[in-house]
């Protein structure tokens, strides 16, 4: 996974 992808998961959980 690239760092992007990382970033955006962990932006979606912390809005979830």
């Amino acid at each position: 996974m690239s760092a992007m992808n990382l970033m955006l998961i962990l932006i979606s959980s912390l809005l979830s």
